[in-house]
């Protein structure tokens, strides 16, 4: 059995273009982030697929009716798939976090993967919730999935699926208007990245772990 999953991250929000933190905390999607969602609902209805998982966060489960309507398929929702909590960062511009907590910012931006901001979580905290959410993915019938949600914990679920190391995941770049298809092969799960719904142009900006070569 071949299976297809693809990672789609939300459209645009307003904290997105303000530079803001958002954590787990609601923005709205922008006019070109309504704009996204729905160009990615074309691209991946297009390219095919049987079941929709989606974060409950707001900007993420409207990106996922896009996808629905395009489909007809409904979507089911799940904790797990919901963007890191960033703790005390929550709501802040990225600007103000580095002049209030410049020691945090540093450590984190140091160890991204170890370091836990005040009351945040790191990306290993997402890189078990996200396993968790994919082991009981595996064992649903469907072979085309598309699972809506966040940068953060889509960097997370790539990274166990790949078995990447910390600093490839850490490079994997989820822009609001692109989408990751990983499938199963024979020697493993093979990824590509999609484009503004083009085909596909590129694994990881350059980072292509040996297995995928």
């Amino acid at each position: 059995m071949t299976r297809t999953v693809y990672f789609i991250r939300h459209g645009q929000t307003e904290w997105n273009a303000e530079r803001r933190m958002q954590g787990q905390w609601e923005s709205d999607l922008t006019e070109l982030g309504r704009a996204q969602a729905k160009q990615t609902a074309a691209a991946v209805a297009a390219l095919g697929v049987e079941a929709i998982y989606a974060s409950p966060l707001r900007r993420a489960s409207e990106s996922a009716q896009a996808l629905c309507k395009t489909s007809g398929l409904p979507a089911t929702y799940d904790d797990r798939l919901k963007e890191w909590s960033a703790g005390d960062w929550s709501g802040c511009l990225y600007a103000d976090i580095v002049t209030r907590w410049p020691d945090e910012w540093a450590a984190w931006r140091k160890d991204m993967w170890g370091y836990r901001p005040p009351n945040a979580e790191n990306f290993a905290d997402l890189k078990e919730r996200g396993a968790a959410f994919l082991e009981d993915l595996s064992k649903t019938q469907a072979d085309r999935i598309a699972i809506v949600s966040h940068g953060f914990i889509t960097r997370a679920m790539i990274a166990h699926l790949l078995d990447l190391s910390p600093d490839d995941a850490l490079h994997l770049e989820t822009p609001n208007d692109a989408f990751f298809r990983l499938r199963t092969e024979p020697a493993g799960w093979r990824a590509e990245r999609y484009e503004a719904g083009s085909r596909p142009v590129s694994l990881f900006n350059g980072v292509t772990p040996p297995d995928l070569a």
